[in-house]
């Protein structure tokens, strides 16, 4: 654990790259170095308990400043390494086989009386 001198040292920010909703709690361990999960604990404990936990919580939500966000590594390419193979493209699926449904819909289309048909649309009917 940090000595009382060290901790004058850090400040008290919220961390949500590290926190579940906003941070706060993750930004109370980091500060007191414990568990962040120890503190959602006594957060949650304290809303079911009492409620003030989730006004403390909202209210230092808006009241902390955001901490530092770690850099992300940068990516190193190995040129020495040859270059991953590309995968073959996937086939699409095969059309079904016509089914005896089908053909027998398409018989009865066939079969239709001329007096029943449905006339073209760029026809004038009368």
């Amino acid at each position: 654990m940090d000595s009382s001198a060290d901790r004058s040292t850090k400040t008290l920010v919220k961390l949500p790259q590290d926190g579940m909703v906003a941070g706060v709690c993750a930004g109370l361990a980091d500060y007191f170095d414990v568990d962040p999960v120890l503190v959602r604990a006594v957060f949650v404990a304290g809303t079911v308990l009492s409620g003030f936990s989730l006004v403390l919580y909202l209210v230092l939500w808006i009241a902390l400043d955001v901490g530092p966000v770690p850099a992300e590594e940068p990516t190193v390419l190995d040129l020495d390494q040859p270059p991953a193979p590309v995968p073959p493209p996937v086939p699409p699926p095969p059309v079904p086989a016509t089914t005896d449904e089908t053909d027998r819909l398409a018989d009865t289309v066939d079969e239709q009386p001329a007096d029943q048909a449905v006339p073209p649309a760029d026809t004038d009917v009368k």
